[in-house]
């Protein structure tokens, strides 16, 4: 295949090579707690063949011959002739982050040239010296007279002969056809994937074409193999044809040695095993014959179970739907009146009926799309074990990490965006909260630090927290640094409640840290994460206790497309103002004992249980409306809607509430502008159109 012809598939090749890249980092920091299960040794070994095979059919030479040499190490780690050493994993470690920076190159020129050759080749040259025995740590040592790492790793690397089946196991020898899918695109990959599952189940005795030959994609859309195993035709055949993008699975009628091989024959024994088929295999099971399609295959391959599909028709297919949950809206409204208009008509009666047949399938309808946009969370967590790891190094410190609730799901648009907040957060508390062992072990802790991050569903929204067992955070230090940094007056400071002084953390240029380094001190980070989780709707909590430790608390949508909110009217306008920001509702009394003005700004506020909330109505606050020195703008008996975020609470006070709706957010488009306080648009079911409210501009300006 030509390297034009090979261009086409570069994009799978990265989302591909991508997940392979995260399974392997995942699974090396597993297998740094010690943790030598054998399906995970064998999942890394698949992960970087995989690589390998695939960069090297693309015609990437540096990723193939790094990724190469990576499964060299894995294959003699799997073998338990080389242990896993702190050392071993930081340079396997720093193989994917290298790797990391080709699919980046990929991805933007389309070549994988070599930036820093020195750190390349020093790669290289440590993953050498662990399969030279030079600074490899053997597993189990090396005990006297016993051969080296190096000859141990060169024999399990030579071709094996048949008759070194394992004693004691009574195995079958089967002689089988692969085939693939005609949509296909890497065959040699998908090959190698089948090697590694054939090497699973028993011994790959020999192929056809040679193995080499496969990584190279030189033949068809078959192959051939031997395979030694205890497993029995059927079972064998199953095994193997679960690999994705195999279309079935069939015994070849002849020896693959005498179909063009070159590798050893299976001995005598091995070799009427396979002529005469396993005692149970079914009388009508028919050899392939030539290059034809396999006469057999097994069920679960019959034909791949997942498609590729691009995001931008996800995105198209969803606005579609949006339009119908707005048209569903409005039939059922003018159903409804049609029905009370016509009260008993039949025909009046069945258009409600089918309306509401209507709306029912249109709602399973959007639940089934949105759900085409969810992905685990644990796709932007799966990132935080590595950034603990190499910050609790960089440190001195002992921490464990504990992730809960990866399954969650969340919308794919906000994972990109919640990975920097998460990142921030973490490393706060690995930075700042977590105690070196000295003195947590003076404090009466254990010498290892924990931090936990959860995600769990909660109602429309997603909540993660991220909590930690360390010296927690000091209001009163909060409030001298905040005086320090000019934010705020002395007498401002003494009047702050604790929980209101844990919220200027969040404030712009205000920093904790004794001095500024490369991982904190600039007052920026924690500003970053309020900043970039309100524009994705989400709220942040704070909580901490001097001395116990700290908890963040994160309130996210489930989706940026399709949301509740809650629907208010102010000066005839009609406005949307989204749950997940709304605290609470209520309406002041008659008397005026509720609101009073700040002598220092002049500003209408309301007591709420002992809180101090400020009030604007929402309508002069849009229009940008100058505030009298009276309290006549807030009427006494006004609807309140109060809005907040994890730095604090406004009331914005409206003349109506008309009740809760699923909306469509819409944008308002360019011609518009950015109109204050104004984050979208949408079309209700009457037809009319609702501004959607920027609940977080709002508050900014009542503060």
């Amino acid at each position: 295949m030509s390297s034009q012809d090979m261009s086409q598939f570069l994009g799978i090749f990265i989302d591909e090579g991508r997940e392979q890249l995260d399974l392997l980092e995942s699974s090396f920091l597993t297998l740094e707690k010690s943790d030598r299960s054998p399906e995970l040794l064998q999942d890394l070994f698949r992960a970087a063949h995989t690589l390998k095979g695939s960069s090297k059919a693309m015609g990437f030479n540096s990723m193939g011959e790094l990724t190469h040499r990576m499964e060299d190490v894995l294959d003699a780690v799997r073998h338990n002739q080389l242990g896993t050493s702190p050392e071993l994993i930081s340079v396997l470690l720093a193989c994917t982050d290298m790797l990391n920076g080709f699919m980046d190159s990929i991805a933007a020129s389309g070549t994988d040239e070599v930036t820093d050759p020195a750190a390349f080749s020093g790669l290289i040259d440590n993953l050498g010296g662990y399969l030279g025995g030079g600074t490899a740590a053997v597993a189990g040592g090396e005990a006297p007279g016993k051969p080296k790492a190096a000859s141990k790793i060169k024999a399990a690397a030579e071709p094996k002969a048949a008759t070194t089946a394992r004693p004691g196991l009574d195995r079958n020898t089967h002689n089988l056809t692969v085939t693939f899918e005609e949509t296909c695109e890497f065959c040699g990959v998908r090959a190698e994937m089948v090697l590694a599952v054939a090497e699973e189940i028993g011994e790959v005795l020999s192929t056809s074409p040679k193995r080499g030959e496969l990584d190279l994609e030189a033949f068809g859309r078959s192959f051939e193999l031997t395979v030694a195993t205890e497993l029995d035709l059927e079972a064998a055949m199953r095994k193997l044809g679960a690999v994705s993008e195999v279309s079935g699975v069939a015994r070849s009628s002849d020896q693959i040695h005498q179909a063009g091989g070159t590798e050893p024959e299976p001995a005598p024994e091995a070799q009427e095993r396979a002529e005469e088929g396993p005692k149970n295999s079914k009388p009508d099971s028919k050899p392939a014959t030539g290059s034809s399609p396999p006469s057999r295959s097994t069920g679960p391959a019959s034909s791949s179970q997942t498609i590729r599909v691009d995001v931008g028709r996800l995105d198209a297919l969803l606005n579609l739907v949006g339009e119908l949950v707005t048209d569903r809206t409005q039939m059922a409204n003018l159903a409804g009146a049609l029905n009370a208009k016509y009260h008993g008509d039949e025909l009046a009666s069945h258009i409600l009926e089918a309306t509401m047949r209507i709306a029912r399938v249109t709602g399973e309808l959007q639940d089934e799309i949105m759900k085409t946009r969810m992905l685990p969370i644990d796709n932007a967590f799966q990132r935080m074990p590595r950034v603990v790891r190499d910050l609790a190094q960089n440190l001195g410190k002992e921490i464990q990490l504990e992730i809960s609730g990866g399954d969650t799901e969340i919308d794919r648009s906000l994972i990109d965006a919640l990975s920097d907040p998460l990142i921030h957060l973490l490393r706060n508390c690995v930075d700042h909260g977590i105690e070196d062992p000295e003195g947590r072990r003076a404090a009466g802790k254990p010498a290892t630090g924990l931090v936990r991050m959860s995600a769990r569903h909660e109602e429309n929204n997603i909540v993660i927290e991220i909590c930690d067992d360390g010296k927690g955070i000091d209001p009163d230090r909060i409030k001298r640094k905040a005086v320090e940094s000019e934010l705020l007056s002395a007498a401002a400071a003494q009047a702050m409640t604790d929980a209101e002084a844990l919220r200027l953390i969040f404030s712009s240029g205000l920093s904790t840290a004794q001095e500024v380094s490369e991982i904190s001190g600039r007052g920026v980070g924690m500003d970053i994460v309020k900043t970039n989780l309100e524009k994705i709707g989400g709220r942040v909590h704070l909580e901490s206790k001097l001395g116990e430790g700290t908890m963040f608390t994160i309130r996210l949508p489930l989706t940026l497309a399709i949301m509740r909110a809650l629907l208010v009217e102010s000066a005839s306008v009609t406005y949307a103002l989204p749950l997940c920001s709304v605290v609470e509702t209520l309406r002041l009394g008659i008397s005026d004992s509720e609101v009073k003005r700040e002598r220092l700004t002049g500003k209408c506020a309301m007591v709420l249980r002992g809180e101090t909330v400020p009030l604007t109505n929402l309508q002069a606050m849009l229009c940008k409306a100058e505030e009298t020195s009276s309290t006549n703008m807030i009427p006494k008996d006004a609807c309140v809607v109060v809005v907040g975020s994890g730095t604090g609470q406004v009331g914005l006070c409206v003349d109506t509430l008309r009740g809760e709706q699923e909306i469509v957010i819409k944008p308002l488009g360019s011609l518009l502008g950015d109109i204050h306080g104004i984050s979208g648009a949408s079309i209700l079911g009457d037809g009319r159109v609702a501004l959607i409210v920027d609940a977080t501009k709002a508050m900014v300006q009542a503060a």
